[in-house]
């Protein structure tokens, strides 16, 4: 009898095992960049906002990568949530790259700190795409360029990028990416797989359409609501 348990619990798991792989698969198929798009004949105009908060540690390499991109129309702003260390200070210091800086205030009533800063953000862009990035997010230099030729080839209203690591081997590091695992095994068009610390949208369909993140507030995610909102509308 055991031995019978045994066995019939073995080829659960391998079931088991079997589908997830097979889901995993699917989804890193459909989620990837599987094709290249050239240019756009007319390049649009991308808002890189950064939400900051004690970023010292950061910022300078990445405001130093952001500006090294090899995209020409962009502009950059960081919205700076109140610091306690001298965030704002290094931010003002790269103002004659021509990056802005936005200084925090109260937070509003019903508003998480990340949230208000995100509709800040969005509210000074003036970009056809906002991208958001958090300031710990490396890009490269063509980063934008991929994204940009990506949203327009495939007319998107929305992309979010699941960051990569470098130092993988480490334990944290792979606990931590178990959750990207879970949200590509199991998204759903109600539920899509998102990451909060790079993804560009069409600033008219998050401002005019979505209504900003005023109704996400006080979601702990706002951007899987908007690419939920955005997919089952399928603007």
């Amino acid at each position: 009898m055991n031995i019978v348990s045994n066995s019939l619990l073995i080829l659960f798991g391998l079931s088991a095992v079997v589908a997830l792989a097979y889901r995993l698969e699917r989804a890193l198929y459909r989620f990837r960049m599987v094709r290249t798009h050239k240019a756009p004949v007319e390049l649009p105009s991308v808002s890189i906002c950064i939400p900051a908060r004690n970023e010292t540690h950061a910022m300078t390499q990445c405001l130093e990568r952001v500006l090294s991109s090899d995209y020409p129309k962009m502009e950059i702003i960081v919205f700076d949530d109140s610091s306690a260390d001298n965030t704002s200070i290094l931010v003002k210091s790269f103002a004659h790259a021509g990056i802005r800086f936005i200084p925090g205030a109260d937070l509003p009533q019903g508003w998480l700190g990340k949230n208000h800063a995100l509709e800040t953000l969005a509210r000074e862009a003036s970009g056809t795409y906002v991208l958001f990035m958090d300031v710990d997010t490396h890009i490269q230099t063509s980063t934008i360029s991929r994204l940009v030729n990506y949203m327009v080839g495939e007319d998107l209203r929305m992309l979010s990028v699941i960051p990569g690591r470098n130092d993988i081997w480490r334990l944290s590091v792979l606990v931590g990416h178990l959750r990207y695992f879970w949200e590509l095994i199991l998204s759903r068009p109600s539920s899509p797989a998102t990451a909060s610390s790079l993804w560009m949208i069409h600033r008219r369909t998050l401002m005019n359409t979505i209504g900003g993140f005023r109704s996400h507030k006080a979601e702990v995610e706002p951007e899987e609501h908007i690419a939920a909102i955005i997919g089952v509308k399928a603007y």
